[in-house]
């Protein structure tokens, strides 16, 4: 496990299986990412949580990710993710994922996993965007946000054209 403070995003994604049971139980182990103030970026552990529960059936879309951060986690340790299939259906996969650091809960996520299916649409098509190659970066950068955090991400800025709807 690396236990270096910055870490490039395939480190980030990447999880080892650490004991695997049965079907409804596994433990994957992954690294913190620096956040600010000294303490883990908690939006890299429900990334993690979601990449373990969709080990489950790779075909399956996530519908949503509820997230409880139960304690802070220090950037230097690796982190516990047990899950646990709560239920799994012909349409939808429920699974909960507890992450823990030295026996210490730390993050709790409940995840459901979705069947694509065809459906009614009840949203306005997307406007037309350009290649993202188009578009300023945004130089905005939230306070306290560690440089290994921030290099996770590339920002760009699209803005409205005159309330048109248009992009631009």
């Amino acid at each position: 496990m690396n236990s270096q403070l910055e870490l490039d995003l395939r480190q980030i994604v990447e999880l080892d299986l650490v004991k695997s049971g049965d079907d409804k139980s596994m433990l994957w182990r992954g690294p913190a990412v620096l956040g600010g103030d000294g303490v883990a970026f908690g939006g890299a552990m429900a990334a993690q949580a979601l990449i373990v529960a969709q080990t489950l059936e790779p075909e399956r879309v996530p519908e949503s990710i509820h997230t409880h951060f139960l304690s802070s986690v220090r950037p230097s340790e690796s982190i516990d993710h047990e899950m646990e299939v709560l239920r799994s259906g012909r349409a939808f996969t429920v699974a909960r994922v507890e992450s823990r650091q030295a026996a210490r809960h730390c993050v709790s996520s409940t995840i459901t996993l979705h069947k694509p299916e065809s459906s009614p649409e009840h949203q306005l098509p997307m406007v037309p965007l350009g290649q993202p190659e188009t578009y300023p970066h945004s130089s905005f950068i939230p306070p306290g946000t560690a440089p290994s955090v921030r290099r996770c991400f590339e920002i760009r800025e699209v803005h409205s054209d005159n309330g048109s709807g248009q992009a631009g």
